[in-house]
């Protein structure tokens, strides 16, 4: 569960045999050689897929950030991450401040300019390989999930599915034995 993306994204390039991506990955690539490679980026629009699914549809990926609000309002570009969601915002003092979402920021209530701490959930950024796992998942349960939008986008529709179904039966065990329900929308 503590594997950075870019071991996973190894993982499932030497399942498909993309022996190129492996080599570059164990010899420790830098970040523009490792996008050179065409094999590499898709491998990572995959990871991100697969990185947005879990993180809307499975397990809410939740942070909280001291962000500074102007007249009021803070803006959703001050996020690190894209905000889905707005949990609470909290003076840095600890009290509770209250709020009004809109589509582009956060109105605070009577409130002026100051530092405030929001929590939210977020869809992470685009996948830049270096990031660890965030989901209380096996390793194994990603790389399913990889590798069926790897099948997917290369045409594969027969082994998507395999793999989805994979991917899906991971992620159901791991949930059943947390005592939660899940529904996952995505079936090729």
């Amino acid at each position: 569960m503590d594997m950075k993306f870019k071991q996973i994204i190894s993982n499932v390039a030497e399942m498909l045999g993309l022996n190129d991506v492996v080599d570059l990955i164990n010899d420790g690539s830098n970040v523009t050689v490792l996008n050179d490679n065409m094999n590499y980026r898709l491998l990572l629009r995959c990871t991100s897929l697969v990185v947005a699914n879990l993180a809307t549809h499975y397990s809410e990926l939740t942070t909280t950030q001291r962000i500074t609000a102007q007249s009021g309002r803070i803006n959703f570009s001050s996020f690190d991450n894209p905000p889905t969601s707005i949990k609470e915002v909290r003076r840095t003092t600890g009290e509770r401040v209250r709020f009004a979402t809109f589509i582009d920021h956060i109105a605070l209530t009577n409130i002026g300019t100051g530092s405030f701490d929001v929590t939210y959930t977020y869809v992470p950024k685009i996948v830049t390989g270096n990031e660890l796992n965030p989901f209380p998942l096996p390793s194994a349960a990603i790389e399913y999930g990889i590798m069926a939008e790897y099948a997917f986008i290369q045409g594969m529709l027969s082994e998507a599915q395999i793999w989805n179904e994979k991917f899906t039966e991971m992620i159901f065990s791991v949930k059943r034995k947390c005592g939660k329900s899940l529904k996952m929308p995505r079936s090729f």
